[in-house]
């Protein structure tokens, strides 16, 4: 009987090695699938910024270079009209080909006059005076505004009013939106 308490005893113990050497096993798996993880997420991370760095890398000179497309437009609009000197007429052709440089790498101006007030692409600087309850629309644009691709290199700063909505462009609340469905009963 000894002897059987003995092996009792014996498997007992072997069990519980078993156990602990099985949870052990268990946590290192589970160290090894979160160092997996972080691995391929550190992995995708780095590929999305390799693709940004690809594809915005250039933003930093092209947000050193507006000021000066800027300041050449700004030059360009303060010659006469009748000006056809060749400082006037290659002033031009500078701005010209600045911007059909940056429009070639990505840079587009945003659209602002006429358009809606948008704070993710304008800038606010002067707010007339309006209807109250109107849309905020854009009537002047002070400094242009540049996407790089998607992304907004610099907001366009503009003026902006409030106008009356077109009552003709607002739903109506008893017009019906829903059509009659083909497969409804007539109740008659």
């Amino acid at each position: 009987m000894a002897e059987i308490e003995r092996l009792e005893e014996r498997l007992a113990e072997a069990t519980r090695r078993q156990q602990e050497a099985e949870a052990e096993r268990d946590d290192r798996l589970a160290s090894l699938q979160r160092t997996a993880a972080d691995f391929e997420n550190y992995r995708r991370r780095k590929t999305q910024e390799l693709a940004d760095l690809s594809r915005y890398g250039g933003q930093g000179l092209f947000e050193a270079l507006l000021p000066a497309l800027d300041n050449l437009s700004r030059a360009v609009g303060h010659l006469p009209a009748e000006a056809d000197d060749g400082l006037g007429e290659g002033l031009r052709m500078t701005v010209r080909q600045l911007e059909d440089a940056l429009a070639a790498s990505g840079i587009r101006p945003i659209p602002s006059e006429g358009q809606p007030f948008d704070p993710a692409i304008h800038e606010a600087v002067v707010m007339d005076p309006g209807d109250e309850d109107g849309e905020a629309v854009v009537v002047a644009e002070l400094r242009p505004g540049y996407r790089y691709h998607d992304r907004v290199v610099r907001p366009a700063q503009v003026r902006v009013t409030r106008v009356a909505r077109d009552p003709a462009e607002e739903p109506r609340a008893d017009a019906q939106t829903e059509e009659p469905r083909a497969d409804a009963q007539d109740p008659a």
